[in-house]
């Protein structure tokens, strides 16, 4: 119930019963397994040393008006989901761990501060943020994250390193870059109103058009990577910064 309250898993313990986070640490230094709830009422952390994986299997995670913090350079494994459900839900991840579980970005922030690996799914089911700090790494091998009619904002500086693209699938979605981030994949498959906004220059290393898209890059920042502009594609440029990126035109227009 304070700060420095600390549950410290040092064994190879199952807990059953409820683990409740309000302002504390849950500290697991050992291979552990949970299958009570965990819930989160208070800004707090979860740390799970390197080489040690905390697997839990109670119900989703959700993350309320608060921080939840994991440090530590261990593997978080669960089934449920860490829902970001308000604009003040922030998941910060500050350890290189690897999180094995999906993420519902439903308003909140993934707030990358060291090289992650995440494999569960994200799903973005509202606008959202994903801050990746400079010269730091987010590695994701989940599906497709399909922005739906929401805003998807990049922040930070570092890298997007995404197997599956970011999908903007809907006339509202729009990807909005606000830091020097490096993207890996984006795909759009809907015409769009407002696309893409480039406002610090930025990477797409590989932008797939199939469906008519305005790109916005304010003056004097750029867009580099690769541009592939498919049949049925096209990129319109509405703004005065630069298109560095290497252009394909596979059937589409420019």
């Amino acid at each position: 119930g304070n700060g420095s309250s600390v549950l410290n898993i040092t064994g190879t313990n199952t807990i059953s019963g409820p683990v409740a986070l309000a302002l504390g640490t849950l500290d697991v230094d050992n291979s552990s397994t949970i299958s009570g709830a965990i819930t989160h009422t208070a800004s707090s952390s979860i740390d799970i040393d390197s080489g040690y994986t905390l697997n839990y299997s109670g119900a989703s995670i959700a993350v309320g008006e608060y921080t939840m913090t994991l440090s530590g350079d261990g593997t978080f494994y669960k089934t449920a989901n860490f829902s970001l459900g308000s604009r003040e839900s922030k998941l910060n991840i500050i350890g290189s761990s690897t999180i094995i579980s999906p993420i519902v970005l439903n308003g909140g922030t993934l707030d990358i501060d060291s090289d992650v690996t995440i494999t569960g799914n994200i799903t973005h089911t509202s606008s959202s943020t994903i801050d990746v700090a400079s010269g730091k790494t987010l590695y994701y091998s989940g599906d497709n994250i399909s922005l739906g009619a929401y805003t998807m904002t990049m922040q930070g500086g570092g890298v997007l390193s995404n197997t599956n693209a970011i999908k903007l699938d809907d006339s509202s979605s729009i990807l909005s870059i606000e830091g020097e981030n490096t993207i890996s994949n984006v795909i759009i498959t809907s015409d769009l109103s407002t696309g893409i906004s480039i406002s610090e220059s930025s990477t797409i290393s590989t932008l797939t058009v199939f469906a008519s898209a305005p790109l916005l890059i304010s003056s004097g920042k750029t867009l580099s990577g690769n541009l592939v502009v498919r049949s049925g594609g096209s990129i319109k440029p509405s703004s005065t910064g630069t298109i560095e990126s290497t252009l394909t035109l596979s059937g589409g227009i420019f």
